[in-house]
């Protein structure tokens, strides 16, 4: 596997955190779209359903120490997240539960 960018691994997020509550809606794909390169999300999508849970958070650890340094870090991060979630108008409980899970993971 190669070395992730920073973008890649934020798509990569982003795409984890939209499948957190088991179905991606449109809006939530919208926004996707509209912040990355649509073969980029589709990659990302991809790298996601072949992966399995314990293994989507390695990937997510092995890009901690470079891209989720500090607090500033992490807290821009998961505003992101945030904003995917929100997407749709609404946060539901599976994603404020994975939302917290990403903070554990990552701070």
């Amino acid at each position: 596997m190669a070395h992730w960018s920073y973008n890649e691994f934020l798509a990569f997020v982003l795409v984890y955190a939209a499948n957190s509550d088991q179905q991606v809606v449109s809006k939530e794909l919208d926004f996707l779209y509209n912040r990355f390169d649509v073969d980029l999300v589709n990659r990302m999508q991809k790298e996601f359903n072949d992966l399995s849970d314990s293994q989507c958070v390695d990937r997510l650890l092995m890009y901690k120490e470079s891209y989720v340094s500090d607090k500033v870090a992490l807290d821009k991060l998961l505003e992101d997240v945030s904003a995917v979630y929100l997407a749709d108008g609404k946060m539901v409980s599976e994603e404020k539960m994975a939302l917290m899970m990403l903070r554990r993971i990552l701070a």
